[in-house]
């Protein structure tokens, strides 16, 4: 039983604008008859009075499919109007056999409602006529012998032929609901979104992923126009875009248009997939991230390497003239010597900064890890800066809280200290202070530089550990602006952060950065980290 209800068709399935399409049809159909009957009243000589009233029942059915009954109650009245109107074209022949082809043919339109209860009324209708009135009144139905004689027989040899061409219709039914179910499953379960347009540019149909993407409910978006969310004009009959789909939130979506023709070439109709095109710009942006950090790397190796190759020649003369020459050498050319040499040191130290700059970019920039202590490293870097604080009329502090076991690569951290420090000394004046202080905070080592020095301003403290960010010094001299950014780098490959700090210009900077301490020297439970303050706080100033 169920294998056979399968294979009729399910009927009511028709959206909404697809049955008042056809029913606005079948209604003009049902109107053209009410005139056509009337004419072929008259024709057929029938009094003009009795012409109208065949043609004015017509018209009833036709008012009566107009009104707002529920859309089966609707179609069944107009059903019920084609079928009448074969029976009184069959009555107003005198019951000719060829007017009996009319019910073929309005069986076959009522079939454009696709609903059981509709067609099943407009066959019983049939049987109802040619049994019943074949038999209270043949001649309205039949015209030969044989039929006035057996109504009722050949009422069931007429019902033999309608059953038949019901079957064929069912059939027909039935594939074309199947086809438009499969299409609408299709379309239903596409992962792309999909809108059908009208000729006026309005939505008539709209899938799940339409209503995922819009941010609107599917129904919402019907009768819509598409100008509402996209600026792709409505004339575009066939092809492809890009351009930003605007959602119902008023957020802008990167998306791929494609427009072509819905049912064929001529139609005004058209179909819109619209593909989310957020996933492909993100990896085109990644890409276009990755190539041009590639030529960044690039670069910075071939500068490095250009900066690299006149230096030790220069510095080879500038030994040679220094040591050849040291009896004949004026005061002037001494001091020459002394800023050609120092300028050859900062090309070098630029050098060596883009290289290391490029290793970082490119994950070519390695660890040597092993267990050091942070307190060792900080000493030992303050006795090679001793000389240097001393000329320059800086005092050097230290202070270490007992052992600081890190697992790092020490000449790293030896280079974001001496890189620390000798910004300390540059920004601090003679007669000034710089503090280091090597700490334990829970469970990490901490180690700070403290100058007072010139300090810095908020804004300028915010982008201090960016790339080639420079700060002039109190004596007037910049670096590369990319030892900070180094500093940062290598901290943060150690799994640590790196900081700065300053009450503002005139009141000093701090620098600190922070290690996780060895896992087997870590204490348990350890208090949070309280945040940095300046260590020179109560250190007189210069």
């Amino acid at each position: 039983m169920m294998r056979a209800r399968s294979t009729l068709p399910v009927g009511a399935t028709l959206s909404d604008e697809q049955w008042g399409f056809r029913h606005r049809a079948i209604l003009l159909i049902l109107a053209a008859h009410a005139a056509g009957l009337t004419v072929f009243a008259l024709w057929m000589q029938v009094p003009w009075d009795h012409a109208l009233f065949e043609g004015g029942v017509i018209l009833l059915f036709v008012a009566g499919a107009l009104w707002p009954f529920p859309r089966w109650v609707r179609s069944s009245i107009a059903s019920a109007g084609l079928i009448s109107s074969s029976a009184v074209l069959t009555h107003l022949s005198g019951g000719y056999i060829e007017a009996h082809f009319h019910f073929f043919v309005m069986l076959s339109v009522i079939l454009l409602y696709e609903d059981w209860r509709t067609y099943g009324l407009a066959i019983g209708y049939v049987f109802v006529h040619h049994g019943i009135v074949g038999t209270l009144d043949p001649t309205s139905v039949y015209n030969h012998p044989a039929a006035l004689a057996a109504p009722w027989l050949w009422a069931g040899i007429h019902a033999t032929f309608v059953m038949g061409h019901a079957a064929a219709n069912l059939w027909i039914w039935r594939v074309a609901e199947r086809a438009r179910m499969n299409q609408a499953q299709i379309v239903e379960s596409a992962g792309e979104a999909i809108l059908g347009i009208d000729g006026k540019g309005r939505i008539t149909f709209a899938n799940p992923a339409a209503a995922a993407l819009t941010g609107m409910p599917a129904d919402k978006l019907l009768s819509r126009p598409l100008a509402d969310f996209a600026p792709v004009p409505v004339a575009i009959q066939r092809g492809s875009a890009e351009g930003a789909l605007r959602r119902a939130d008023g957020t802008s979506l990167p998306v791929e248009w494609t427009c072509a023709p819905l049912g064929g070439p001529a139609t005004r109709d058209r179909v819109v997939t619209i593909r989310d095109a957020s996933e492909r710009k993100r990896a085109q942006e990644a890409e276009r991230r990755r190539e041009l950090e590639a030529l960044k790397v690039r670069f910075l190796n071939q500068a490095a390497h250009e900066l690299r190759t006149p230096i030790t020649p220069i510095r080879l003369q500038i030994d040679l003239l220094r040591d050849g020459h040291a009896d004949t050498l004026t005061e002037r050319q001494r001091r020459a010597l002394s800023i050609l040499d120092r300028n050859v040191a900062r090309l070098q130290r630029l050098a060596e900064d883009l290289l290391d700059v490029a290793r970082l970019q490119s994950d070519e920039f390695s660890l040597r890890r092993e267990p050091t202590d942070l307190g060792i490293v900080a000493s030992m870097a303050l006795e090679s800066f001793e000389a240097s604080a001393q000329s320059a009329g800086v005092t050097l502090r230290f202070r270490c809280e007992g052992p600081l076991p890190v697992h790092a690569d020490p000449a790293r951290l030896t280079q974001v200290l001496y890189n620390l420090l000798a910004n300390a000394l540059r920004a601090t004046p003679p007669g000034g202070e710089v503090t280091v202080a090597a700490t334990r905070r829970g469970t990490e080592a901490e180690l700070s530089v403290a100058d007072t020095g010139r300090g810095l301003s908020p804004e300028d403290a915010s982008r201090l550990f960016q790339p080639f960010a420079r700060l002039e010094s109190s004596s007037g001299e910049s670096g590369t602006g990319l030892g900070l950014y180094i500093c940062r780098r290598i901290v943060e490959r150690h799994g640590g952060t790196i900081a700065c700090r300053s009450e503002g210009l005139g009141r000093g900077a701090v620098f600190a950065f922070a290690l996780p301490l060895a896992a087997k020297e870590a204490p348990p439970q350890a208090p949070p980290r309280p945040p940095l303050t300046p260590l020179h706080a109560n250190a007189p100033q210069a």
